[in-house]
């Protein structure tokens, strides 16, 4: 392991998303779609964040109705 100064950043985009004409983001990525959809006030989602050596924030993300791992560390943004 190793240490060094670490950067604050105050805004964070996804890395999959459109922009209209002026370059504004007009709709962000679906990470992962349920099925059965979930209910309101039900826990369905367990998350799981890791940034790898490349400064990467990883998503592993489980359905915990059925068990199934729905995305396996996704690149979500670069941390610069």
């Amino acid at each position: 392991m190793t240490s060094g100064i670490v950067k604050s950043q105050n805004t964070y985009k996804s890395l999959t998303y459109e922009l209209d004409w002026q370059g504004n983001i007009i709709k962000s990525a679906c990470i992962a779609q349920l099925n059965p959809l979930g209910t309101v006030g039900k826990d369905r989602l367990k998350i799981h964040l890791e940034i790898d050596d490349n400064r990467m924030l990883l998503v592993t993300v489980t359905d915990i109705l059925t068990q199934q791992v729905l995305v396996y560390k996704r690149s979500i943004v670069h941390l610069y």
